[in-house]
């Protein structure tokens, strides 16, 4: 990882990197990578995880943020550099957090919504359905199994977190458009 940010950094947006799309599921944890390492590269968008993948595969881009799903399919065809979160899913890989990082990069959380003025009691049955899902055991194996996040956030925390995460994408943003 220090290589690549070392590379990144000798040649200002020379290093391309394959990604989901704008806005798409790691682009958010690349830009704060790239913040954070001080580095510019040219982000090359696809059209969801796959193509990104492909164009990786086929060296249409340098590197790419996948996850741990995704590259444990690829098998010996890709190098982990980092693994998101605080701790690696891949062994003998360090995570962000232990390469000075923010912990966060490369957790995604998915959203399940539901319309303001939903009915409480309809509300109370989602709420109930996804909590008994999250406990459920053939739900937690896979999860475990493909590497991904299985934290539950409830809809009054989230909604907490929305104005600060709001204004870290907007600085975000900023900081890239320099």
């Amino acid at each position: 990882m220090k290589d690549l940010v070392d590379l990144a950094k000798a040649n200002p947006g020379k290093l391309k990197i394959a990604h989901r799309g704008v806005w798409g599921a790691v682009q958010v944890q690349a830009m704060q990578l790239f913040k954070e390492a001080g580095i510019k590269v040219t982000m090359v968008p696809y059209k969801g995880g796959g193509p990104s993948m492909r164009g990786f595969l086929a060296a249409e881009a340098d590197f790419t943020l996948q996850f741990p799903s995704t590259i444990l399919a690829q098998g010996d065809a890709v190098r982990v550099l980092a693994s998101g979160g605080a701790k690696s899913h891949f062994e003998g890989v360090p995570s962000f957090g232990d390469l000075g990082y923010s912990a966060d990069i490369g957790q995604m959380a998915r959203i399940i919504m539901a319309p303001r003025g939903i009915p409480e009691d309809r509300l109370k049955m989602l709420q109930d359905a996804l909590m008994k899902v999250n406990e459920d055991k053939t739900y937690k194996g896979l999860i475990k199994r493909i590497g991904e996040n299985q934290a539950f956030i409830n809809g009054p925390d989230y909604e907490m977190m929305r104005p600060k995460q709001s204004e870290t994408y907007k600085e975000l943003v900023k900081s890239l458009a320099q």
